[in-house]
């Protein structure tokens, strides 16, 4: 839960500077729900994509029925598409708004990973200089 908060916050912060730096205006028409704010990047499809990997890389793997462990992983790999596509119906966000949350989150998770093996390794002594 430590790590997931700690992945939130990150992305919260991240999405808070790209959006404060692009400034794009949410779309131009009667929203269905409340957003105040910039649109790019959204901040819900980041956020999902970090949720998911996060569970599907830690909390599914302790699942014992191989069943249930696939119908969680497919609904984890569902969940980020419907939160994409409730931003659009909302009228909050473009698509590219939910494209650009899906990569800053992607990007910032594989540099993470990067990261971490680098850091496992160099505890281990292996070390990539050539």
């Amino acid at each position: 839960m430590l790590l997931y908060s700690v992945l939130v916050l990150f992305t919260y912060l991240i999405n808070g500077f790209i959006k404060n730096i692009v400034m794009r205006p949410r779309p131009n028409v009667t929203h269905l729900t409340f957003a105040d704010g910039y649109s790019f990047v959204s901040g819900h499809s980041s956020i999902s994509i970090v949720l998911s990997v996060t569970l599907i890389a830690f909390f599914v793997p302790k699942i014992k029925k191989d069943v249930l462990r696939n119908c969680v992983t497919v609904f984890l790999c569902i969940l980020p598409f419907c939160i994409a596509i409730s931003r659009m119906y909302l009228r909050v966000h473009y698509f590219t708004d939910i494209l650009g949350g899906w990569f800053v989150a992607v990007t910032y998770l594989c540099i993470l990973y990067l990261g971490f093996y680098f850091i496992a390794d160099r505890k281990r002594g292996k070390t990539h200089d050539k």
